[in-house]
């Protein structure tokens, strides 16, 4: 693959002929893909990023975050501490009723009922 002039390679991850090629005909529909949101989806899916959402419940959410292989790593205790305070932020927001009533808010029990665009 050549990007901005930078040649790239990566490995399809597979000795078998069959699946390589169809790996690399999944890669051209990424490449032919008609705007950037349609390739980062066809990506996602490719990757298996785009399963279903489970719906945790937001006491077992924080233990599943600090075992994930890909999760932030905050370099001091004072960072963990702000992203674990900022998390606890969240959940009061998002399971508490609204305060005023011309608020409208959804209150919401897990974590798969949050839209991915936010609240």
């Amino acid at each position: 693959m050549v990007a901005n002039g930078v040649r790239k390679e990566f490995s399809l991850k597979t000795y078998d002929y069959e699946d390589a090629v169809q790996k690399a005909a999944d890669l051209d529909a990424v490449w032919e893909a008609p705007t950037h949101e349609v390739a980062i989806a066809q990506i996602n899916a490719i990757k298996g990023f785009s399963k279903q959402a489970q719906n945790l419940p937001f006491d077992e959410v924080w233990r599943r975050y600090e075992v994930h292989p890909e999760r932030a790593m905050p370099h001091t205790v004072a960072e963990q501490m702000s992203c674990r305070n900022t998390f606890n932020e969240f959940v009061r927001f998002a399971t508490a009723p609204a305060k005023d009533r011309k608020q409208r808010r959804t209150i919401v029990s897990g974590i798969g009922e949050v839209p991915p665009s936010g609240m």
